[in-house]
């Protein structure tokens, strides 16, 4: 999970940029500790992270019917 938000806090993922790629790192041992000591702050990264998640899901999703659904069986609306 991104910014190791959920314990055990370890990174699980993995990417590959195809072109230029402007990052930041931050602290995640900080950002949990603000996110704990701001609620609102809290839930706005909550809320970030939980997009990303559902979007990458989604994408797999969609990716696996690609490859193994029955014909038709496409992106849901």
């Amino acid at each position: 999970m991104p910014l190791g938000l959920v314990p055990p806090h370890t990174w699980q993922l993995g990417a590959e940029a195809h072109g230029p790629v402007h990052a930041l790192e931050f602290d995640a041992a900080a950002v949990r500790t603000m996110c704990e000591e701001d609620p609102v702050l809290g839930q706005a990264v909550t809320r970030c992270v939980a997009t990303v998640v559902g979007n990458r899901l989604q994408s797999t999703r969609t990716h696996l019917l690609d490859l193994y659904g029955p014909a038709g069986s496409g992106p849901l609306p």
